[in-house]
């Protein structure tokens, strides 16, 4: 299967193969065919995994969002842990150092919001839930369960299954089909 994917003014064809056994998926591969060089093609890839990071469409499996939310959690604190360092060193203005930790915490929770505005859309549910984690007690509870739910089987509202699963399917619904062609 082979079909063409317009991406950012160049063409890209995606290549599907099956690998394994009957059921356990197939593997993409993406060929950059028009594009001026690897390095444009790696740039072009990098910027858009950068924007993904601030979209709120989409879907995030589990082990993703894990990684980014600790990943985002790393850097702030490391750079936080620089100005720090760089205020005790004499080096950089202190009122200059907190606006730029004030800067630095609010860019953080934006990303970490988004993130789980994600989690939310592979369970299901709009991100405007996210406004419950606000809550006291309850906010608790959801924002412990958030990263620990299941995605949803198959493609939802807010997109396909990061997982490649296909989606669940009623036991009684091939059956009814059947009974309705015959008549």
């Amino acid at each position: 299967m082979q079909r063409r994917v317009f991406l950012c003014g160049y063409h890209a064809c995606i290549r599907r193969r099956k690998t394994g056994s009957f059921g356990s998926g197939s593997r993409y591969r993406l060929v950059f065919s028009g594009c001026r060089s690897k390095v444009y093609s790696i740039q072009l890839l990098v910027s858009r995994k950068v924007k993904e990071f601030f979209l709120f469409r989409g879907r995030l499996r589990r082990r993703a969002f894990w990684g980014r939310v600790s990943g985002i959690y790393a850097v702030a604190v490391g750079l936080y842990a620089t100005l720090c360092y760089l205020v005790l060193q004499h080096a950089a203005d202190p009122d200059l150092a907190e606006l730029l930790s004030y800067l630095l915490v609010l860019l953080a929770s934006v990303l970490v919001i988004v993130q789980t505005v994600k989690r939310l859309h592979d369970t299901g549910l709009s991100g405007w839930w996210w406004w419950l984690l606000i809550v006291p007690w309850v906010g608790n509870a959801f924002g412990i369960g958030i990263p620990l739910v299941d995605g949803t089987s198959g493609a939802n509202r807010f997109g396909p299954d990061p997982k490649g699963r296909p989606g669940a399917s009623l036991p009684g619904a091939v059956g009814v089909a059947m009974q309705d062609t015959e008549t």
